[in-house]
């Protein structure tokens, strides 16, 4: 989207982020997960683009999308924003007439076969193997209700660590782009990415209702920057494409061809 020497500006930006070069070397999952959902949604992005999807497009788009529920359990929740994101691509390919209805479905239909296959299998491996899960109590109705007095503290610290000068005012950059470009930042090229961030970040957050430590606030306290880590990759993507669609940024370098002989 944009120019090469934009693009290795963002990247070093990206690298150079506190939070990330605090939690890079600290053994945890979080910054893998985040460069699996950055090559997730790379290739998600390559099939928008696209007017032909072959099997093999599908199937790899399966794979790499699978990968973060196979790396740690917040993967599953990536894995069902990458499948809706497709379902999202595909009706809108049926919409436009790109895409018949019956291969549409195919397409979906094998790639969730493929994606849920990493993370699928390693969850038979756990139930196998006796794992007890005891980060979070089971999602249901009566235990959303018991603790909906979470809701306004998960919110307001949440907010405080997405706000914190560490991740280099990445958040703060996000809702003011937003704010300054309204929809047409959603309409521009990759200004779809900014809805899996989105919707990470508040699925992330709410299930901390559903957390067995008592108090929860610690186990919030030291999960949300992680959590973020893993979306904050496509925020910069999300980002510099609304920069390269303002005009703030070069766009990308065409190459050139010399009519001489």
């Amino acid at each position: 989207r944009v120019s090469r020497a934009a693009a290795a500006g963002a990247t070093a930006f990206l690298a150079i982020l506190p939070r990330l070069d605090r939690l890079a070397p600290a053994g945890l999952a979080d910054t893998v997960i985040a460069a699996l959902v950055l090559l997730a949604f790379v290739v998600l992005s390559e099939l928008v683009d696209r007017e032909r999807w072959s099997v093999k497009d599908v199937v790899v788009a399966g794979l790499v999308c699978g990968l973060p529920a196979w790396a740690k359990n917040e993967g599953a929740v990536w894995l069902v924003i990458a499948a809706v994101s497709l379902a999202g691509i595909l009706v809108s390919r049926v919409w436009n007439c790109q895409t018949r209805p019956r291969a549409a479905i195919g397409s979906f239909a094998l790639f969730l076969a493929v994606a849920a296959s990493p993370g699928g299998l390693w969850q038979l491996f756990l139930a196998t193997h006796g794992t007890v899960r005891y980060v979070h109590s089971a999602v249901s109705w009566p235990a959303f209700l018991a603790n909906t007095g979470r809701l306004p503290g998960i919110a307001t610290m949440s907010a405080r660590s997405l706000l914190d000068p560490r991740w280099s005012f990445v958040w703060p950059l996000v809702a003011l782009v937003l704010l300054l470009r309204g929809p047409r930042s959603l309409r521009s090229p990759d200004g779809w990415l900014l809805a899996p961030v989105v919707a990470f970040l508040g699925l992330s957050a709410a299930t901390f209702v559903f957390s067995r430590f008592d108090p929860w606030e610690p186990h919030l306290r030291n999960s949300i920057d992680r959590l973020a880590l893993q979306a904050v990759p496509l925020a910069v993507w999300w980002l510099v494409a609304q920069g390269a669609a303002a005009g703030w940024l070069p766009g990308r370098e065409s190459a050139t061809t010399s009519s001489r002989p």
